[in-house]
């Protein structure tokens, strides 16, 4: 689920960019009462809706998608995702129908349903961030979250505070597009995409996030706290440059890697031939 947030991030932040842009934010998660720290600085290049993160000062070096031998890129007019690997020399393309596809046929092994959503928002004093006059916004959403798979079901509440700070003030980006979510992405849990479509509307006017901090805390039925975070990403800079069209190509000499899965009889197959009609 995360990766595919990743994607649809990158996807919806090309649709702003109308000029070559690079931006850099320094993005810090405090979990567990601030034992676990992890901290990142990530480094975004945008031209004609293509767009290219890369991650350096990584703390946790353990996760595979965000460490300083990896780079996202997302080609526009493909509409495809490549996970570049510069310690193994490979690219992992992911395309966005694969991914809803995968969603899609975990649906049927697996369950996710949304109940008792609330969502309540409010704006704030606004304040100038980098020189730029800055909407604040403050959106909170209460829900439950019920997983089934198989005969396993797991029940939790979710509590999300999250403040905004958003500017239509940039040159070279569109004011009308959404700021995090892609407005037509559907994950084909029916609760789930309600939620993501009612948010979605929340972001519309808010602009091109320069700051956010998300507090998430989890507790089972119970009430025992599962998880507790807060997560504060801040763009320390950005600037409108001509970028080079090579700074957007896959690096010459790399190996393609491909997504793998298992079919019926457990053997191992490339994800895009899981999704081919019989015959």
């Amino acid at each position: 689920m995360k990766k595919m947030l990743t994607l649809i991030l990158l996807i919806s932040v090309s649709s702003l960019v109308v000029a070559d842009l690079q931006w850099k934010t320094e993005v810090t998660t405090e979990a567990d009462k601030r034992v676990n720290r992890n901290r990142m600085i990530m480094t975004t290049y945008a031209k004609d809706g293509d767009v290219r993160q890369v991650f350096t000062e990584v703390d946790n070096q353990r996760n595979p998608y965000y460490s300083d031998s990896v780079e996202w890129l997302y080609k526009g007019k493909k509409g495809v995702m490549y996970l570049i690997n510069h310690d193994e020399k490979t690219y992992t393309p992911m395309e966005m129908d694969m991914l809803l596809q995968m969603a899609q046929m975990a649906g049927d092994m697996v369950n996710i349903s949304v109940s008792d959503y609330r969502v309540s928002h409010q704006d704030l004093p606004g304040e100038t961030l980098l020189g730029y006059p800055c909407k604040h916004v403050k959106i909170v959403t209460d829900y439950q979250m019920t997983i089934k798979v198989a005969v396993i079901k797991k029940e939790f509440t979710v509590h999300d505070e999250k403040e905004i700070w958003g500017t239509h003030g940039i040159k070279g980006l569109k004011s009308v597009a959404p700021a995090f979510l892609n407005k037509d992405f559907k994950t084909g849990f029916e609760g789930l995409d309600k939620m993501i479509a009612q948010q979605t509307g929340l972001y519309k006017k808010i602009g091109f996030p320069l700051k956010t901090i998300l507090y998430s805390l989890q507790k089972n039925k119970r009430g025992k706290v599962l998880s507790e975070s807060t997560t504060t990403q801040r763009v320390t800079g950005i600037e409108s440059k001509p970028l080079k069209p090579s700074l957007f190509e896959l690096p010459e000499g790399y190996t393609e890697q491909t997504m793998a899965g298992t079919d019926e009889d457990g053997k191992k197959v490339k994800l895009k031939d899981l999704f081919k009609k019989d015959g």
